[in-house]
């Protein structure tokens, strides 16, 4: 299987440099082709598990975000520096497994925007990675963390600001996030949510 996976991994590495190997040489008749073993999708969403499942090969840390799995409704409150008021929303997200049951998607639902994170664990930097997609304008970014006691907090810095994400009041059926920044040592909250299951 290694010398078979290795094989495939060179014929990648050729077409990516913009080699015509494969075209010049290549046999396409059937007693020379090498079938590739079936996509594992045991863990995705099914009609079974609506929002997939927990591989039980992914690292342990995982179930970490557990409590996002499913569908909420929530409560959003976004502070507006332009206005100076806060400005309150009702808002779906809905997470489930995704990877095959390695990391967790998160899908959010609001009146201004779409936007959609991908949540994964690194076994070897001990960290959480969370990668942050928007419209409405197109926009991403990266947040590392952890567990921090009971909450769940992630950071990333940029220039002398730090931005926290923190979920808390972690429950099977309700939690709650805020997102601040950080700079020269004072904390400004711009935006906290309550989310309630739905399902």
């Amino acid at each position: 299987m290694k010398k078979f996976l290795s094989s495939i991994a060179s014929i990648i590495l050729v077409f990516t440099t913009g080699n015509t190997f494969a075209q010049s040489n290549s046999n396409t008749k059937a007693d020379n082709l090498q079938t590739i073993p079936p996509v594992p999708v045991n863990y995705e969403s099914s009609p079974a598990y609506p929002f997939g499942r927990l591989n039980p090969k992914a690292p342990p840390e995982t179930k970490q975000l557990e409590f996002m799995i499913g569908e909420f409704d929530c409560d959003d409150r976004i502070y507006s520096a332009r206005d100076k008021k806060w400005f309150r929303m009702d808002v779906v997200r809905k997470a489930e497994y995704v990877l095959n049951g390695f990391a967790i998607q998160d899908k959010n639902w609001t009146p201004i925007l779409n936007s959609s994170n991908i949540r994964v664990y690194d076994s070897k930097t001990k960290q959480w990675h969370i990668t942050y997609f928007r419209t409405q304008p197109y926009s991403s970014a990266v947040w590392k963390g952890g567990k921090e006691g009971e909450n769940m907090v992630f950071r990333q810095t940029t220039g002398k600001t730090e931005s926290r994400l923190t979920f808390y009041d972690i429950s099977k059926n309700s939690y709650s996030w805020k997102a601040e920044s950080i700079t020269d040592g004072k904390t400004t909250m711009n935006w906290q949510f309550t989310c309630k299951r739905r399902r």
